[in-house]
């Protein structure tokens, strides 16, 4: 039974340190405000660069964020990868090539995938600056001119932008995923400000130094990632910057965001082989801030599965009201994910379920984005989230 007792006590101990002993650290030992100055006069050249497949309903306001904020609109050079596009994307980017010269649209010849995309139109660009992004990603005013400053500062190689939603929908599962992105958003903040390195930049708005952009390699999903750890990789600092400000719609549709996870699961098994490495050879504290925030997250749903084994072996051979309140709670828990599953406009009428149910449902598609990438993946083409969803 020991083994048991061992493998239901650490496994509940890691979920909670990651979930919340970690970020409960940051908060604590955190400066509450950076003390770095920035300064926003320098305007470099800056590449804009994002693969677009069948984006005609956000294509052209993107656009339109882009070159209306306060940066300098000759100084932004957007390349635009369109993945063989079937829609009027192409026809959209084309007009607006003549009211914005420094706009250029690339169009592939078949299907490529993002990461093949973003190689492509790095190779062809030339400015010292790369501000990568996705098609659906709106900029505000000063975003660019606060990144910018950002990567100028010493060693800072790679900076994330703040996506935050464009609405506070209570539709569908909109409520959870903004307060994951806030969550999120607030743990990256704090690792930024304490270690001097943010885990994870979103592939939606980063920027980074032409000198230190790694070639994607083939079949990557989590380009973004992928990039944040090349670049500690390599010494540099990787910087997150709250007030760096953009917007998308926020997603409402389980069965897309399921889609969309699974996606991100695949790419962080992919980058947990790559980078695996790290944990031990750089543990303090990029090591450490790796398995915390990271690798514990994207194992959990290997470790409820085991915790949920150990109940049912020593509520069955131990006399212990501990596991036998512990495998009720597993099962009532499950109960209350079929709920909110089944019977989605009887969950929204209480958080409680809700909440319990985008937690599994994150780890449901960690699971299966795990036995995906053990399979092999063979292709890295994409199908882009359904814009302006509705409720499902």
């Amino acid at each position: 039974m020991i083994v048991a007792e061992i493998s239901f006590w650490s496994t509940i101990g890691l979920v909670l340190w990651s979930y919340l002993g970690y970020p409960a650290l940051l908060a604590l030992l955190a400066p509450k405000s950076s003390t770095d100055a920035l300064d926003l006069d320098s305007k470099p050249e800056v590449d804009v660069i994002f693969a677009a497949y069948n984006e005609e309903s956000v294509i052209e306001d993107k656009i339109h964020s882009i070159f209306s904020g306060s940066y300098p609109s000759e100084k932004l050079h957007v390349h635009i990868g369109s993945d063989a596009s079937t829609d009027a994307t192409d026809e959209i980017v084309t007009r607006l090539e003549k009211q914005y010269p420094t706009l250029k649209l690339h169009r592939m010849p078949g299907r490529t995938g993002k990461s093949g995309i973003i190689n492509h139109l790095v190779s062809i660009s030339t400015s010292p600056i790369i501000l990568a992004s996705d098609a659906n990603i709106f900029f505000e005013r000063d975003m660019i001119s606060r990144m910018v400053a950002n990567i100028q500062q010493d060693n800072v190689a790679l900076v994330g932008g703040n996506i935050v939603y464009r609405d506070a929908r209570s539709e569908g599962i909109a409520q959870e995923e903004n307060f994951y992105l806030g969550y999120e958003n607030t743990i990256k903040s704090r690792e930024s400000k304490l270690w001097g390195f943010a885990l994870g930049v979103e592939g939606g708005c980063y920027m980074i130094e032409r000198n230190a952009f790694s070639t994607i390699p083939p079949l990557t999903f989590m380009e973004d990632f992928y990039m944040t750890m090349s670049v500690l990789q390599h010494g540099h600092n990787v910087n997150f910057d709250a007030q760096a400000i953009c917007t998308e719609d926020v997603s409402v549709d389980r069965s897309e965001e399921f889609k969309r996870k699974i996606r991100i699961s695949i790419g962080n098994y992919q980058n947990l082989s790559r980078f695996k490495g790290m944990v031990l050879r750089r543990f303090w504290p990029l090591g450490f801030a790796f398995l915390s925030h990271k690798i514990i997250r994207w194992i959990t749903p290997l470790l409820i599965l085991f915790n949920l084994i150990a109940c049912a072996i020593l509520s069955g051979f131990e006399d212990d009201w501990i596991y036998q309140a512990a495998l009720l709670t597993h099962l009532i828990l499950l109960a209350t994910f079929a709920i909110d599953a089944v019977l989605p406009r009887l969950a929204g009428r209480s958080s409680v379920i809700r909440f319990v149910g985008h937690f599994y449902l994150m780890n449901f598609a960690l699971l299966k984005g795990l036995i995906i990438y053990l399979q092999g993946v063979d292709t890295n083409v994409w199908q882009p989230t359904k814009r302006a969803q509705k409720r499902s």
